[in-house]
């Protein structure tokens, strides 16, 4: 199961991507600043603001607003195809 980290000072909006990523099948870790990074063993994707997400723990999905969170859920897939695909 890949792990993806939620990064939103929002936490209305920070709740309904991480409800749709769990739907989606993902594990998710929430946190409102990109400075307080929760414990995960791995953390796949972050999908957050890019100003305020760690793009050292793995690739950075930035949140495009309004939310569409279909679309984010495409775009989380894509990154984590790209990185399988990389790694390979």
């Amino acid at each position: 199961m890949k792990v993806i980290l939620v990064v939103s000072d929002g936490s209305a909006e920070r709740r309904r991507i991480a409800d749709g990523l769990l739907r989606a099948g993902f594990a998710v870790c929430e946190t409102h600043r990109g400075d307080l990074v929760p414990f995960a063993p791995t953390i796949d994707a972050v999908v957050g603001d890019p100003r305020i997400c760690p793009s050292d723990l793995a690739p950075v999905v930035p949140i495009v607003r309004p939310l569409d969170l279909e679309q984010l859920l495409a775009r989380v897939r894509h990154t984590l195809s790209e990185t399988e695909q990389s790694a390979a």
